[in-house]
């Protein structure tokens, strides 16, 4: 094996049964040479009847940016985060299991993660680190970053930079056909119990 060979890996993360137990969301991860980035769709496989032969699963993305589906309660829709490219806030997008393109929900300065679907399909929930306030015409950058004081051992994430307590995750909701996002949860940090 050579170190070449570790980039022609292909792998599936995070798979999801849909609700009637028949079919398999999962995210086949790639990595994209060229660009030095990780290449992440969503495929479908059919669970096969006892005896039956397997069949080949297919390709519902190929954006190369997309992850995290989630099934709704009636099997119909997907759930999924997209980046529209790789600069890009990632955002919550609603794909429809009958056919058809798949439909911005969200549109979140810092992007959204994590969706989970209310109970009725009604609803879903995820995470985003958007500020409403900061989005005001009349909020100005600074235009040097001003110093930070580092109060928590976790200053910094992998991938993310620094961590800004005015940028953390809260949980919010949005309606499945789409909307206005409501945030749940206020504060600067949430307390792991």
């Amino acid at each position: 094996m050579r170190e070449e060979d570790l980039l022609r890996l292909r792998w599936i993360a995070d798979p999801r049964i849909s609700p009637e137990g028949q079919r398999v969301v999962f995210t086949l991860v790639t990595v994209d040479i060229e660009t030095d980035a990780y290449r992440t769709e969503l495929w479908l496989a059919q669970v096969p009847a006892s005896g039956a032969a397997l069949t080949a699963p297919r390709a519902l993305t190929t954006t190369g940016l997309d992850s995290q589906a989630r099934w709704s309660p009636d099997g119909s829709q997907l759930a999924f985060i997209r980046k529209a490219d790789p600069e890009a806030d990632a955002q919550l997008y609603v794909l429809p299991m009958s056919g058809g393109e798949a439909r911005a929900i969200t549109s979140l300065r810092t992007g959204v993660s994590s969706p989970a679907w209310s109970p009725d399909g009604a609803r879903i929930a995820f995470l985003s680190g958007h500020d409403p306030a900061r989005d005001k015409p009349e909020a100005k950058k600074p235009k040097n970053a001003p110093a930070r004081i580092v109060t928590h051992p976790e200053f910094r994430w992998n991938g993310d930079g620094f961590v800004d307590p005015e940028h953390l995750d809260h949980l919010w909701v949005v309606a499945a056909e789409g909307g206005e996002p409501h945030r749940l949860t206020l504060g600067d940090r949430f307390k792991e119990s």
